[in-house]
This record gives C-alpha cells, structure tokens and sequence, in this order.
C-alpha cells in the first residue's frame, strides 16, 4: 500500500500546481531553517556553565531626578565578599571588571581585551583549563591566564604555561591556558587578571561603597530561593553608604543577562535583545505558515477534482482512514522531500546568513535541539497543509461524487479566502515592519548628536602617554589635516562612570541626583565642536581651570541656578569645582537612552581615550600619519584606533542587522504569498474558463474579463491590509519604544506597504487573468 502511495504522489509531480507548491514549502523552509539557527543560539547564551539556573548576576536600582527607576549592572567591589561572608544562601562569589590593555611578548606587542576577575569565579562559570593550573592564580597578584587563541598569537606552538608577558611594564607569569571563550558567553575576553593585582598596583578601591566599579555574580546553595534572597539584601547598600540613591538589589539570572539587559545602565557585556528574539521566533513561524497556507489552499482548491479518485477508492472498497492515510501521507513525502531541498539550500546560504546575521552560526542535523524542532515543523507543516483535504474528500458521498454532484461548498471557499487574506496580513506586516525599522535607522544617523563625529579617530593611551600627553600633542597638531587633538577618560559614545556625590548651594540634602562624570582634555570641548551655549570653554591659559566644570544643559536645569556660571559644586568629598561653561546636551549615549546631567572636567591622569579630528582630505594617509607619531612615543606597540563614526554606528548594529533580515523576509514573505495566488487563480480561471469564453462571444472586453478574474483577490488584499496596517502600528510604536530619540510610526508607511503588496499580487492576478481573458474561447467551448 506504501509503495503505491509512493507512486502516486510522484505522478502528482508532474502538475504546475505541484511546482508551485513545493516552490513554496521550500522556500519556507529555507528560511526557517535560517532563522531557527539565529534563534537557537541567541537563546544559547551562558547555557554551557555548570548549573547555570543556580548563577545570579546582582543589579542595582536606582534612583535618578525624577525618582525614576535608574537600574545599573555595576555595583560596589565589597558587595561580594559581604554577601558571601553574611548570607547562608551564597555559596559562592565572583567579581569582574573589564581592562583592555597592551600585552608584550619581545617585540610583539598588541591591544587585547581583558578581564579582571576573583579567582573563585571560575569555580561557578565553566571556562576549563586547556593547560596549567588555576592554583597559581588563586594565590598570587602578578599571574595572567591566557586564552588558547593568545596563546598562539604570542607563543605559536610553544606551551605558554611558566612564561611571561610585559602588562603596564611588569612580568606576568602565565598560569594556565584557557579554552577560547564560546562565542555564546556574554563575557568575552582573551586574558585575565586576579582581582588582587588591582590592589596590589594601587589601581582601585576595593573597600570603597560609593564607587561602582565591577559586576558582582553569585552562585545560591542548591535550596536557595533567589526571591528570598533578594528582599534580604534589599538594602545592604544603603547600610555601607548612607546618601545612596539605590532602592533595593536585583538579582538577574545568568541566562538572561544577554537577551535582558538592554534596560540596564553601565552595563559592559556583550548584549543581545529578547525582542528581536521573539520577533525573530515570530518571523519564522508566519514564514512557515504562509508556506502551509499555499499547500492548503491549492490542496483544498483542487480537491474537488480529486473527488472522483476519492470516491472510485471509496467504491474499491477503501475506508475512511485510508483515505485519510492516504492524502495525509501524499502531504508528508511534498513536505519531507521540501524539507531535504530545503536542507541542502540552508547549507549552501549558511555563509551568506552568518555574514548577515553577523554570527558564527553552525548547521549540524546531529544536535537534538536543532533536529527535533525541525522535525516537528515538517510533521506540522504536512499537517496543516493536508488535515483539511484529507477529512473533506475521506468524508464524501461515493455516489455523488461520480454523478459529478459535488461542487466546492461555501463553508471550503470562505476557508480558502480566509486563508489568502492571513498570508497578505502577515506579507504586509513584514514589509510595514521593514519600513518602519528603516526610518527609524536613518533618523539616528541622520539626528544632530550634538558634537562633529566626522573625521575623528580615538585611540587607547597607556600610562608613559597620559604622562607625556602635552608632547603627544604638540607632535600631532603639527601633521598636515589634523585640526584638533584631545583626550578622554571614555567613548565618547558610552560614558559610563557617574556619581551621587555631587552637592551644591541650595540642594536638598534628601534629594541625590546621579550625575555623569567626563574627565577629559582641555581642548575636548573645541575637537568635538560642540555648542557653547553659556559661558566658556577651557582654556590651558587659565590655572583656575585645573578645578573648573563645565555642564551640559539638562545637568544646569536640575541644579535650579537661574545663572549657573561661577556658582561652585562639589563633585566629591573637598573637591570644589566652578561652573565655567554650559554646552548644548550631545548624546554620550546611543539613542535608546536620554540624555542624562553632565559634569566635564579636567583630570590628567584620566586621558585614556586620545581623540584627533582632521580635516576633509585623504584619510588614509592622515591616519598613517598619526600611526608615526604614535609608534615614536610607544615603540613596538600596535596602533589601535577606532572612527568615531563607526563607533557610534556600532550601538544600532542590532537594528542595523534585523533591519536587513527583515528585508529579505519580507520579500520572501510576497513572493511566496504571490506564488500561492498565482496558483489559486491559475486553478479559478481554469475552473471558469467557460464562463470567460461564453463571456468573450457575447461580446465581454479583456479588461472587464480580467477585472471579473482578479477583482476577488484585490479585494481580499484591501482586507488584508485594513487589518494588518492596525496591527502594526501599534507593534510599530512598540519597538520605537525602544529609543529615547524616535520617529512617529508614519500612517503612509502603512499605504505603502500595503500599495506595494496590491501592486504585486494586481501583478500577478492579471497576468494570468489577462492571458485567460485573452485566450481563444474556442477550446472551452468545444465540448459543449
């Protein structure tokens, strides 16, 4: 019985509506396959560590001026040891703080980036020795694990284990050798350093409760109840620092730190976004659907006439469930033999997805959590796209049915255009999303940032440069193109550090305001071209300018001076600064955050970003340039530099990425919505080709014809966008929720959306319908 179902269904081959189907479920599937691989890892994040479900990273919420939620990812250094030391339900604790700093092997030098960390961190988070030992490590201050890929740039084929590299001009004896940090942890480093080594070179405070200097993980005892957990230490750090604006403490699961982080602030890690996971997750899953939808409606279309084929096996002496078997089996083998096509076309387009999706994605059918979950979507899709004719022609009357009485009911047409309009909901919504993901983009690359991000390049200094920073420079600004040179102590697109400290004349001492601090050079100002909007700006000519601030405009509303310039602040404790200058609020953040109070100020030892803005001309030649200059004051170290353009572009890159795969799903999702069409009406004006032909000798014009053909699907499409366009606004508005700078989600996004998916399927309706009403009426005719 198997086999003679087998050959039936490749005689079902031969027919266009066969092609057209499978076309379809290909297509489908590829692209579900693609993005399954997308979401299968993201949702793989920091799921390799050993009993992950028991990690917690430890957030802070604050409070900011207007006693909003400000949650922060940093925390105090001694909070970890005193969770530890205090509660029964901490099992174990590690700290961790990013240092991207130049390593040194004889005359090979470059910039990496490291982690400084508690040796106990590695007893919770699975980052096995390739190897060594971590005993060393735990017990000393000048000793460097080393990643297996550092290992070979510096040491080849050479065991690295009892060797040293140079760090900020001390040896460090490497330990062990760590196995290349899976791409799916959101700590991604290349060395690491014990937390000790910060204390024993003087580099930090790790006693100090006011300062938020690194991120803090715990690990719970087995029976230990985060919940319970967190209203305890609810306010152990309002009990070591009294004028905090922290309400209470968080504790974020390990797994979610990745994909649920974008609402925190100072957060250093590697980052993703659950949204575009379930957006993603969604994407995929209507692609599928709009495939099954074809299969369904050419199936249940066409099930008319394979009505008689039922009802002769019917006659023959098949049952119900046979018939049943029988038509469901024909849809697994079109979807199992889509699947296989779909397969090989997914390995073939994994380089082109990975470069897209900018991930190191690997297809392999062998992983259960790849194969189940493919597997069932081809048992789903068979379903869905052949339970509806299998019950409907199994349930027949054999005699009606070879009298020729059956006729599609009005029950199984309502369901085939039922079917047309959601595959249009879901093309039109994927193509109003794109719109609006596009818009959205241009607008933050095209916004005023507030500071010139053309032409300027930063790059990282060590301690020898921020000592000879005046002589670095001077020889700078003598190169031809380079118009402005600076420092900072961060990004200019990320500052970071803040502080709670900050009081003033007239404050309210039970009202604290977190402020943003940027110490920075004296030109800082004048590089980036920013606005002066009050006062001045620094100047070197000015001694009393060591201990001057200049604030941004939303730092000058909340401290309620009706004149802030030469009013005195406190920054920290018997630090007194004065107001020289207001500059015009400049994001120094991405656009999905607003712009926060600003406190800039002159600190030497804090120059770590060098920043150099040129003039318009060759920029590959001004950046060699300034690669000599560089290589003078640090020789044998690799010239490591960023544009800040790019830089700034780096914080969308997420939008960037899911604007592009929305794009090509889009399309996808049209064409394989017009390739269902096309067979529906390939399939009605074959099945009222005698009305056209009567139509045509009694004196009907191709175009009425064609209207006649075409209007009922352009009316289904207007149906279908006066649903999805609804949907999507709304759905639209949400995602720009997103952003602190936005867009207004655009009613003629919509139109065009739904103007562009009209004009396609008009396209595709009245091509086919056109050549009908253009055909000979003869041949319908002739058998009458």
């Amino acid at each position: 019985m198997l086999s003679n179902y087998f050959k039936l269904f490749l005689r079902q081959l031969r027919s266009v509506y066969a092609a057209i189907n499978l076309l379809g479920l290909v297509i489908g599937l590829t692209a579900f396959i693609l993005i399954f691989l997308w979401v299968a890892d993201e949702w793989s994040f920091d799921r390799f560590h050993t009993d992950a479900n028991r990690v917690y990273r430890v957030v802070e919420n604050q409070l900011n001026d207007k006693e909003e939620v400000y949650p922060v990812a940093a925390t105090p250094a001694p909070l970890g040891p005193h969770l530890k030391a205090t509660f029964a339900e901490v099992e174990a604790v590690g700290r961790t703080g990013n240092l991207d700093l130049n390593l040194r092997k004889d005359d090979i030098v470059f910039l990496q980036k490291g982690l400084l960390a508690d040796p106990e961190i590695f007893e919770f988070l699975h980052f096995p020795l390739l190897h060594g030992s971590m005993k060393p490590f735990n017990e000393g201050t000048e000793i460097i694990l080393i990643t297996e890929r550092l290992a070979q740039v510096y040491f080849a084929t050479t065991d690295p284990v009892g060797k040293s590299l140079t760090l900020l001009g001390r040896e460090m004896l490497i330990a062990g050798v760590l196995h290349d940090i899976p791409a799916n942890s959101h700590l991604q480093f290349d060395f690491v350093l014990p937390m000790q080594f910060a204390r024993a070179g003087g580099f930090d405070q790790l006693e100090n409760w006011k300062v938020n200097n690194y991120s803090t993980y715990i690990k719970l005892t087995p029976d230990g109840n985060p919940g319970h957990l967190q209203q305890k230490i609810k306010n152990v750090i309002k009990e070591h620092h009294e004028t905090s604006n922290v309400t209470d403490l968080v504790l974020q699961p390990l797994t979610d730190v990745y994909l649920k982080s974008q609402h925190l602030n100072n957060n250093f890690a590697l980052q993703g976004n659950i949204l575009y996971v379930y957006l993603s997750s969604a994407i995929g899953l209507f692609i599928l659907i709009i495939a099954s939808i074809n299969y369904a409606n050419l199936a249940t279309a066409r099930s008319i006439k394979r009505a008689k084929e039922a009802g002769v096996r019917k006659v023959i002496g098949a049952n119900k469930v046979q018939l049943i078997i029988h038509f469901l089996s024909e849809s697994f083998l079109y979807c199992l033999l889509a699947f296989a096509i779909a397969v090989v076309l997914s390995w073939l387009a994994l380089p082109w997805f990975k470069e897209l999706s900018g991930k190191p994605l690997v297809f392999d059918l062998t992983n259960t959590t790849i194969f189940v979950p493919l597997t069932v979507s081809v048992v789903v899709c068979a379903f869905l796209g052949g339970a509806y004719p299998a019950f409907l022609l199994s349930a027949l009357n054999p005699a009606h049915v070879l009298k020729g009485y059956v006729k599609s009911s009005r029950s199984t047409i309502l369901f085939r255009r039922a079917l047309v309009v959601l595959q249009f909901i879901l093309a039109i919504s994927f193509l109003a999303g794109t719109f609006i993901v596009q818009d959205q983009l241009a607008y933050i690359r095209a916004r005023d940032l507030g500071f010139q991000k053309e032409n300027t390049i930063t790059f990282t200094t060590n301690r020898k440069m921020r000592q000879q920073f005046s002589s670095l420079k001077g020889e700078l600004l003598k190169l031809p193109g380079v118009e402005n040179v600076s420092a900072m102590s961060a990004r200019i697109s990320n500052v970071v550090e803040s502080t709670t400290t900050v009081k003033w004349e007239g404050k309210d001492p039970n009202y604290n305001i977190l402020f943003h601090t940027l110490p920075v050079e004296f030109d800082f100002v004048k590089t980036f071209s920013m606005k002066v909007v009050a006062g001045r700006d620094f100047s070197e000519a000015m001694a009393t300018d060591s201990s001057a601030v200049i604030i941004n405009q939303e730092a000058a509303r909340l401290l309620g001076f009706a004149d802030p310039i030469g009013k005195t602040i406190e920054i920290s404790q018997g630090e007194i600064y004065t107001i020289i200058g207001v500059v015009g609020d400049f994001n120094f953040k991405s656009a999905h955050k607003k712009i926060e109070p600003l406190l800039i100020y002159n600190e030497p030892d804090s120059y770590y970003e060098a920043v150099v803005r040129f003039a318009p001309g060759n920029l590959v030649q001004q950046v060699e340039a300034v690669k000599e200059v560089f290589k003078k004051f640090n020789s044998g170290i690799s010239f490591s530099y960023k544009f800040v353009e790019e830089d700034i572009d780096q914080s969308y890159r997420a939008e960037e990425r899911t604007s592009n795969i929305f794009n090509h799903l889009a399309t996808l999702s049209i064409f394989i919505s017009c390739l269902g069409l096309l067979g529906m009406v390939m399939f009605v004006t074959e099945q009222r080709a005698k009305e056209v032909a009567m139509r045509k000798v009694l004196g009907a014009s191709v175009p009425h014809l064609t209207w006649l053909l075409a209007r009922e699907f352009i009316v289904l499409i207007v149906i279908a966008f006066a649903i999805a366009a609804p949907a999507m606004y709304y759905a639209g508005n949400l995602w720009l929720g997103n952003f602190a700078y936005r867009i207004e989600a655009d009613v003629f996004l919509f139109i065009w959306a739904g103007m562009i998916s009209l004009a396609v399927a008009a396209v595709t309706v009245g091509f086919r319908a056109g050549k009908v009403a253009m055909s000979n009426p003869i041949g319908p005719l002739r058998s009458e």
